[in-house]
Order: structure tokens, then C-alpha cells, then sequence
């Protein structure tokens, strides 16, 4: 991941920011954090809507799977694969246990359930 020296903030978020606001996914640019915008949010939402984008695509051609990864939630996936900061709002915590959960990167029940009184006691406000 390239990193901004100016702000610690991985160089291919602003343009993951960009696309998001342009297909209507405007909640992390929308909900800046000491008035910086949550970077891990913009990261985690880029992800979600690339997966999307990448569902509408035919499938019917396995070769170029590469290119519409390449094209689509590849980049915001490389960018959450090598994020080394902390999370800097609840929301981006709640965002990053959710995408744990749905893209079932955490095995056993026991991983569900301990996901799931997290994201409860996040959500409540009771952490």
C-alpha cells in the first residue's frame, strides 16, 4: 500500500473516496472524524460497493475475472489487506467486524458469537 506522507493516508483512498461519492455511497465521506474523513471507512465501503459492481458483471468469461477483480473490489481489498492503523471511530469498528462477519472471515460459532456481542455492544453504545 502506498502511504501519503503528509497524512498517513494510503494514496489509492482519495480516488476509492471519489468513486464511492460518484455511485452514491457517501456515508464515510460524509462522516469525518475530527474533520478528516474516516480513511479504514472509505476503505471498507470502496470494498462493499466493488463487490457489487463485481456481482452485476457476466460471468461467463473465467479469464477475465482478473480484470474485473482488477476493476472492481480488487484495489479497496488491497488496501484493507495491508491497513496497519488503528480504527479512529466506532463506525469504522462496527464496519470492520460487519465485513469480518458477512464475507465469513472468522471460523466457528464461538468466532459468530463473540463477533456478534461486539458488534451488539458497539451498536447500543454500550461500549
Amino acid at each position: 500500500m502506498n502511504v501519503n506522507v503528509n497524512n498517513s493516508i494510503p494514496s489509492e483512498l482519495p480516488a476509492l473516496a471519489a468513486r464511492s461519492a460518484r455511485n452514491g455511497k457517501r456515508r464515510a465521506i460524509d462522516a469525518p472524524v475530527n474533520g478528516n474523513v474516516d480513511s479504514l471507512l472509505v476503505a471498507i465501503d470502496a470494498y462493499r460497493l466493488g463487490c457489487v459492481e463485481f456481482c452485476k458483471l457476466p460471468d461467463d468469461d473465467p479469464e477475465d475475472e482478473e480484470a474485473a477483480i482488477a476493476a472492481t473490489y480488487g484495489p479497496p481489498m488491497e488496501v484493507l489487506e495491508e491497513w496497519d492503523r488503528p480504527a479512529r471511530s466506532r463506525e469504522a469498528v462496527v464496519a470492520a467486524l460487519e465485513l469480518l462477519k458477512s464475507e465469513q472471515l472468522v471460523v466457528g460459532d464461538m468466532g459468530n458469537a463473540l463477533l456478534d456481542a461486539c458488534l451488539l455492544g458497539l451498536k447500543e453504545g454500550a461500549l
